[in-house]
C-alpha cells in the first residue's frame, strides 16, 4: 500500500548559532492580482509579516532562506507568474507563533484592479549567525534527476525527496497540510528508534523503493498525492542536526480508501502540537537547522 497524504517549499539553509530571543509582533499587507488564489495570497502575507517582525527585532541583513515558486498555466494564452516568500536576508529566524496569525478580509481596488490582504503575526524570534555550509534537499516529480525538481504537482504524481548533508547527523521530515495536521514522513512509523541517522556526503532518495538502503530505516513508501480542493498548498519541513533528536509523538497509522484502493495515512499530529515540538527543539538545540518548502497540488481535470 502507498502512503497517502493530502498535500506538500524551496530554500537555502545554514547551521545557526543562537544568540538573542525576543517576542515580536508585525503586520504586512500583500497586494496581488486576481489570478492569484486567495489562500496563496494569505500564505505570502503571513511569511512576509514574519520577515518584517524579524527585521524589526534584529536590524541588518544576512542571506538566509529564500523560497520561490513558478506557477505555469497551460493551454492557450498560457502565462507564468512568480511567487516568493520566506525569510530573505534577515538576521534571525521565526521560532514559532505565540498567537494564531490574524488576517483581514481581502479588499479589492477598482483603481488598479488589484486585491490586498493584511496579516498580523506574533511569535518568538531568534538572532542567528551562519556557522557552516548548507545541506541540500530537493523535491522531484516522477523522476530523481535535477531537471525533475519542482514545487508543482498534480494528483497521482510520484513525489521523491533527495537529501545530502556535509556531516553526520539526524533527519526528520514532516508535511503540514491544509487540514491543520502535520504528518511525519521521515523516519517512517516502522522505525521504533524515532529518528533517522544521516551519513555525511551520502545522497539519499526518499519515497522510492528503487533507492532502498540496507539500514532498514529508509522511507521507501510512495507518496500518493490527493488534493482536498482544485488546488492545495502545503509545506514540507526538514529538520537536520548533528545532535540526536526524536520525532514528535504522533497518532497511529490509519487505512483510507481512495478510488477503490486502500492507502496508509502516515502518523500525524495537530499543527499546534507540531509547532510546540518545533519551538522546543529549536530552543534546546542551537545546531538544529529547519527548512520549509511549499508545493501546490492540482486536481486533474476530468
Amino acid at each position: 500500500m502507498k502512503s497517502l497524504f493530502t498535500a506538500l517549499f524551496l530554500g537555502l539553509s545554514f547551521c545557526a548559532m543562537a544568540q538573542k530571543e525576543k517576542t515580536v509582533e508585525a503586520s504586512y499587507t500583500y497586494t496581488y492580482s486576481s489570478d492569484v488564489p486567495a489562500k496563496q495570497a494569505r500564505m505570502v502575507a503571513q511569511e512576509r509579516a514574519r520577515v518584517a517582525a524579524i527585521q524589526e527585532a534584529f536590524p541588518g541583513t544576512i542571506t538566509a532562506e529564500q523560497h520561490s515558486q513558478i506557477m505555469n498555466e497551460g493551454g492557450q494564452g498560457s502565462s507564468s507568474r512568480f511567487y516568493s516568500s520566506g525569510v530573505s536576508e534577515v538576521k534571525g529566524e521565526w521560532l514559532g507563533d505565540t498567537r494564531e496569525p490574524q488576517f483581514t478580509d481581502p479588499v479589492f481596488s477598482s483603481q488598479n484592479d488589484l486585491w490586498s490582504v493584511t496579516c498580523t503575526v506574533k511569535g518568538r524570534v531568534r538572532e542567528i549567525t551562519w556557522s557552516k555550509p548548507s545541506f541540500r534537499w530537493q523535491l522531484m516529480r516522477n523522476h530523481v534527476e535535477d531537471a525533475s525538481e519542482t514545487s508543482e504537482f498534480q494528483e497521482n504524481d510520484d513525489l521523491y525527496m533527495t537529501f545530502q548533508a556535509p556531516c553526520d547527523g539526524y533527519l526528520c521530515v514532516y508535511l503540514s497540510d491544509e487540514r491543520g495536521m502535520a504528518q511525519c514522513l521521515v523516519p517512517n512509523d516502522q522505525d521504533p528508534q524515532g529518528h533517522y541517522r544521516i551519513k555525511g556526503g551520502q545522497r539519499y532518495v526518499f519515497f522510492s523503493d528503487r533507492h532502498r538502503t540496507d539500514d532498514g530505516q529508509m522511507s521507501t513508501e510512495e507518496l500518493y498525492l490527493v488534493p482536498g480542493s482544485d488546488i492545495e498548498y502545503d509545506q514540507f519541513y526538514v529538520f537536520f542536526s548533528p545532535n540526536l533528536f526524536y520525532k514528535a509523538t504522533n497518532s497511529e497509522r490509519t487505512v483510507v480508501e481512495v478510488d477503490g484502493r486502500e492507502h496508509l495515512m502516515p502518523g500525524e499530529i495537530p499543527y499546534s502540537d507540531f509547532q510546540r515540538w518545533q519551538v522546543k527543539l529549536l530552543s534546546k538545540d542551537k545546531d538544529l537547522q529547519r527548512e520549509k518548502k511549499i508545493i501546490s497540488i492540482r486536481r486533474k481535470k476530468p
